[in-house]
Order: C-alpha cells, then structure tokens, then sequence
C-alpha cells in the first residue's frame, strides 16, 4: 500500500509540476505606429442651373447678355449659379474668406443686384441655410470649420428678381447703362 501511495504521490506532482509549465503565460506588446502628414487643399466646383439641369464643370460665373422684362421694367437672367468648396483638411481648425471685387463696367456696379446664399449642404438634397446678402455685403464673409462640419459650403449666385431677394439686393432697372460688366470672386482657406 505504502508503494501505492508513494506512485500516487509521485503522479500528483509530475501532474501538479505539468500543469504549472502548462499555465505559464509570457506577453510582448508590439507598437503600432503611423504619422498622418497634414493635408490641405482646397476645390472648387462652379455648376450653371437652368431649370432643374445642372451643368457643373463651369469656368466662370457668366450671366450672358441679360433679357429685359417688359412687364416688370428690370433685366433678367436665364441660369443662376452654384459654386461647390470643398475643404481637404485635416487642420484642427481652419477657415473661408469670401472675397470680391466689384462687378463693375468702369462707372457702374451689379453689385447690389446680384443676391449670394451661403448654406451648409448635407448632402445632394438637403442643406442648412447660413446667410443671404448681396455682392457687396458678401466680402470678406468667413466661416469656419465648426459651421461646415457634417458638410460643404455651397454658394449660390443669382439675379436679383424682386421676389425672395436678399435684403438688400435689388432688380437691374431699366436705367442701368449697358456694357459689360466684370468682377471677381475669390475664396481662400485659412488654416490654424
């Protein structure tokens, strides 16, 4: 019996001895590392609407030779334009200026005549309204990435028509003197 138990014994430690090598745990943490360089771009994307048709891939805001509203006594245009900034920055924060220079034919402006809507847009058909002003009040309007977050700014350009116009944009009278009339708009971003 004494034998019986000395083999139990012995097999209660090799088992015992086993299991501790079995249970034996080691770790190694591995690092996991990348640099994110800073990206910074801007794009934008200038669409002429007539109707309900889009025609993006435009080089200007050009409203053509205007149509004179006989009914109304004012001149008007046939499209309006939407202009895309896409921001590619990965900036804590940064910032757009709306910059203009007038739309001038030497002695006269379009600048009160011409309303610009600056909204958020979400996505294709759904935005959030920011401001609305004439030409004149849209220099140097800035916003910020806070306000874009969760979308792009789209600028829309149009006409002053008498209805649903900015404050205070007006039509193009008939008085207006004909010619030419040339301006600019420039965007910047800023980033911080």
């Amino acid at each position: 019996m004494r034998k019986n138990c000395l083999r139990i014994v012995l097999c209660l430690v090799m088992v015992l001895t086993l299991s501790s090598f079995c249970s034996a745990q080691e770790s190694k943490v591995v690092d996991v590392k990348a640099y994110v360089p800073q990206q910074s771009g801007l794009v934008i994307s200038v669409s002429k609407v007539v109707g309900n048709t889009w025609t993006p891939g435009q080089t200007t805001i050009d409203f053509g030779s205007l149509v004179f509203d006989t009914q109304y006594n004012i001149f008007m245009g046939t499209a309006y334009y939407a202009v895309d900034v896409g921001v590619n920055s990965n900036a804590a924060s940064w910032q757009l200026k709306h910059e203009t220079t007038s739309i001038s034919n030497g002695s006269e402006t379009l600048d009160e005549n011409i309303n610009v809507s600056f909204v958020k847009q979400l996505d294709k058909d759904r935005d959030e309204p920011l401001l609305k002003v004439n030409f004149t009040e849209s220099n140097g309007k800035i916003f910020f990435k806070s306000q874009l977050t969760g979308g792009w700014l789209r600028i829309y350009y149009g006409l002053a028509t008498g209805e649903a116009d900015a404050a205070n944009a007006k039509p193009i009278g008939a008085t207006k003197t004909f010619g030419n009339y040339q301006g600019t708009v420039k965007i910047t971003l800023t980033e911080n």
